[in-house]
């Protein structure tokens, strides 16, 4: 009795907020980001370097997935009353790989800025 007492007053103080849908699809949409990278490498490791348009292909892929992953983060932040942990978690690592792919970008041009890329 005392310890559903405690419980609930738990409850009431800090709320029960619900998980966004935004949230679990930014860090189902990450998990998978993830898999085509190292899917990638392992492929052009197996092709010895020759594997050209399949890497390619998934590192688009990756990356198109990173951006519409950001997307739902941040949408998934601006609502109210929801729990932010999975939007964090999708965001940021996505945003990572992000990063990952502009700097990448930029070393392999010789470029010294990496919004050179965006044009």
């Amino acid at each position: 009795m005392e310890a559903q007492k405690v419980e609930r007053s738990n409850a009431a103080r800090y709320g029960v907020r619900r998980v966004s849908w935004q949230g679990i699809a930014s860090s189902i949409l990450l998990i998978i980001q993830i898999i085509l990278l190292f899917s990638a490498v392992y492929l052009s490791y197996l092709a010895e370097g020759k594997g050209g348009l399949i890497v390619g292909v998934l590192g688009v892929a990756a990356f198109v997935l990173a951006i519409v992953s950001v997307g739902l983060s941040i949408w998934g932040l601006l609502k109210k009353e929801q729990n932010h942990a999975g939007c964090m978690v999708g965001g940021i690592g996505s945003l990572l790989i992000v990063a990952g792919r502009f700097t990448a970008s930029a070393r392999m041009t010789g470029t010294k800025s990496s919004l050179i890329f965006l044009l």
